[in-house]
């Protein structure tokens, strides 16, 4: 995908199966994935690109959709009022998504699971100093995977799961 200063605009121009490569630096905005299935965003590594979602804006810092990949980012949020604090969140719906190598911190949430029709692999993160770290929510059906992650120092739960869970596996 083209070269652009807003991983927003550069996912809205790529297609469906494209890899957005994102390089080093600090991104100030919200990110949604929605529309664009079997789309992987690549970071050039958690310690060297940080997305930082923005009180006004949406719900959650990165959107997932289906079959998505998210990689080698620092996810964090300029915390607002309510609820608008997510890190990341795989929408309700939405199956099969990746996340992986990034660090979460400074969310209310890091990584939101809601109403998930199958399954989303979370592995080799740090997610530390949110308010919950992993929270699976609603009807959430399906295998999802939660391996090799460091979850530590969050401030009421390392994972959180509500009703409706079907089967998850942590190694």
């Amino acid at each position: 995908t083209q070269a652009s200063n807003s991983i927003q605009r550069a996912v809205n121009v790529a297609i469906s199966g494209d890899t957005v490569n994102v390089s080093a630096g600090n991104f100030n905005e919200d990110v949604s994935m929605l529309g664009q299935p079997s789309m992987t965003l690549l970071g050039a590594g958690a310690a060297s690109t940080t997305i930082t979602g923005q009180p006004l804006g949406a719900n959650e810092t990165v959107l997932l959709d289906s079959n998505q990949t998210v990689d080698g980012f620092t996810i964090t949020r300029l915390l607002g009022l309510g609820e608008n604090n997510l890190g990341l969140t795989q929408a309700s719906g939405g199956t099969g998504s990746i996340v992986r190598n990034s660090i979460f911190t400074g969310n209310r949430t890091a990584i939101y699971v809601n109403g998930s029709n199958d399954q989303i692999t979370i592995t080799r993160n740090v997610i530390t100093n949110n308010r919950t770290g992993i929270l699976f929510a609603d009807t959430t059906h399906g295998a999802s995977q939660i391996t090799e992650n460091a979850i530590v120092n969050n401030k009421t739960f390392g994972i959180l799961f509500l009703p409706s869970i079907t089967s998850i596996s942590a190694g």
